[in-house]
Parts: C-alpha cells; structure tokens; sequence
C-alpha cells in the first residue's frame, strides 16, 4: 500500500484511525461492539509501526540512526 499512496499520508491516515478508536471506546459497550472498534485500533498501530520507520528512516539517513531513535 505505501507503493500506491505517500507515506506522510499514510500516517495522517492512521493519526484519523487512533482518534477514531479513541472517540469509540468511549460509546462501547459490550464484547461484540468492542472487537468491532478493534479495526481502528489495528489501522493505527500498523500505520504508526509500518511507515512512520521509513519516514524516519527518510529524514535521517544515517545508518543505525533512525532505527535506534524509532526504537526508543
């Protein structure tokens, strides 16, 4: 998917899916309500965890460098 879209957007992408999950859980109320807001959540985290390394990785491009600041 980062091929097809900019990965900049990609993260204000999943920034929209975090606030998303969090304005959710505040009108869950059961089980079955509570895995379907999980879609948020996963949308997110692998947008968080996926790209924003390579962003880094793209404005500092040091080697080892943007991986151990991501890291920490």
């Amino acid at each position: 998917m980062a091929e097809r879209v900019a990965p900049k957007r990609l993260l204000k992408l999943g920034a929209v899916a975090a606030v998303a999950y969090d304005a959710a859980m505040m009108l869950v109320d059961g089980p079955v309500s509570l895995v379907a807001v999980q879609i948020f959540n996963a949308a997110s985290i692998a947008a968080v965890q996926g790209i924003g390394l390579t962003v880094l990785q793209d404005a500092l491009p040091g080697p080892g460098l943007a991986s151990g600041l991501f890291m920490n």
